[in-house]
């Protein structure tokens, strides 16, 4: 019989020597906690049987949703841990509890039989009940990208959804896009799965645009829309382009995306308007200068009041390659510009002779080549209708003959005159310059 007690305590004492009990808590609302990946349920609970190491513990505001913040904690083998967390400031409190002390049974006399003693549970826990919790089933009508909140909470779904370990009571259900919503309110009770149908409706959203100096211009995709600061409502999803203007001020424009049921903000802060100037010396001295597009002057120029920023010039004259320069224009700077054409080399009128005959001589042989041809062929004509053997042989020898000799010489001829005058004209390049009066072509090495 002591035998007998002493295997029974012996099994207590190895059953529960190697595992504790973690006690969770939390500040304020209901958190869940996760417990080496798995959701074990919201506080307040008691979870047994937590064996002895470290493990990892994740803290939820929501079943569905991620991890606020995560913590390692080190179990005892022995006794318990309690850990309280405040999920706002993102702490996790950790207490480590004593072992509850198992106290060894009272000896029995030998001589009396010993009252049984019944066996001791494998482990010791306290069964804390889980707050009572529900599913909520979504489905979305006509939209097939919608995502689903729950109480302005992403869950992370999209379309349709099953929502599981819900509080009980009274939740906000929505389905969003871009340009609709939908909306819903469902009941959650205890054990039971909330069926809810999302149409999804379209809407219209809006811009309230702010402006340092207070009454710029707004421009609503460059059409006016009134002072600033102004509330631009009743705008169907899509982007728009805000500009803000002001005299004195430079230009600023934004693109804004419009979403359904929201007011997209724009806040600006105009520059001022800042000028400098550009010194623009050209070679040839006689050459046309423009600033971005306008004709400013023949020849080198200094312009004044020239806006800050970016600036194309560009410097062209006939008979000479175009050329164009970018500048940076800083406030009460005078940035300068050289620039320097490339002349074209024209064409001598001796090489343009020399092309022009050989084209004309390989044309002309060509000509001849086929006329030969043609005198050839008809001559074979009369020589197979001719009945006489003798004139027969002399229309042979003396007309077909010679034609064909005479298209093949001819040909040849031609065909070497085109392709040394394909390799002239391939040797220059040819160059258009357009200009306010007309066009001119060239032609140099």
């Amino acid at each position: 019989m002591h035998k007998f007690l002493f295997l029974a305590m012996s099994h207590v004492l190895c059953t529960t020597a190697h595992a504790a009990t973690l006690e969770f808590a939390s500040a304020g609302d209901p958190v869940v906690l996760v417990l080496d990946g798995k959701v074990v349920g919201s506080s307040p609970l008691t979870v047994p049987d937590v064996e002895g190491a470290t493990h990892r513990l994740g803290f939820r505001s929501t079943t569905f949703g991620r991890d606020v913040f995560t913590q390692s904690v080190e179990v005892p083998s022995e006794g318990g841990l309690r850990v309280t967390v405040d999920l706002h400031a993102l702490s996790a409190n950790v207490e480590v509890l004593p072992p509850i002390e198992v106290l060894p049974p009272e000896p029995v006399p030998e001589a009396h039989e010993p009252e049984p003693v019944p066996e001791a549970p494998e482990s010791a826990s306290v069964a804390v009940a889980s707050p009572p919790q529900g599913d909520v089933f979504v489905v979305v009508e006509n939209e097939k990208d919608a995502h689903i909140f729950l109480d302005d909470v992403d869950t992370g779904e999209v379309e349709q959804a099953l929502l599981r370990a819900i509080s009980v009571g009274t939740h906000r259900v929505e389905a969003r896009t871009r340009c609709g919503r939908g909306v819903a309110t469902i009941e959650v009770v205890d054990g039971n799965v909330a069926r809810v149908q999302l149409p999804v409706e379209p809407g219209l959203g809006g811009i309230s645009v702010s402006a340092s100096p207070d009454g710029a211009q707004v421009f609503l995709n460059d059409k006016p829309v009134g002072p600033s600061p102004k509330e631009l409502g009743e705008l169907e999803c899509g982007d728009y382009v805000v500009s803000l203007r002001a005299p004195g001020y430079l230009e600023q424009s934004t693109t804004v995306s419009v979403s359904a049921f929201t007011v997209a903000t724009v806040a600006a802060q105009l520059e001022e308007e800042a000028f400098g100037s550009v010194a623009i010396v050209v070679s040839p001295l006689d050459s046309t200068l423009s600033l971005d597009g306008t004709d400013v002057s023949v020849g080198p120029i200094t312009v004044p009041d020239v806006a800050t920023g970016r600036h194309t010039i560009v410097a062209t004259r006939e008979g000479y390659r175009p050329k164009t320069s970018e500048i940076e224009v800083q406030r009460d700077v005078v940035a300068r510009v050289d620039l320097t054409l490339d002349a074209q080399r024209r064409l001598p009128v001796a090489r343009l002779a020399v092309d022009s005959a050989v084209t004309g001589g390989g044309l002309v042989a060509v000509g001849l080549c086929a006329s030969s041809w043609t005198r050839s062929a008809r001559a074979y004509d009369r020589y197979l209708t001719v009945p006489e053997d003798l004139e027969a042989a002399a229309i042979w020898d003396n007309e077909v003959i010679p034609a064909k000799r005479s298209a093949l010489v001819s040909g040849a001829l031609g065909a070497t005159l085109l392709a040394t005058s394909g390799l002239l004209w391939a040797t220059t390049d040819w160059t258009a310059s357009i200009h306010p009066t007309g066009a001119t072509f060239t032609r140099s090495f």
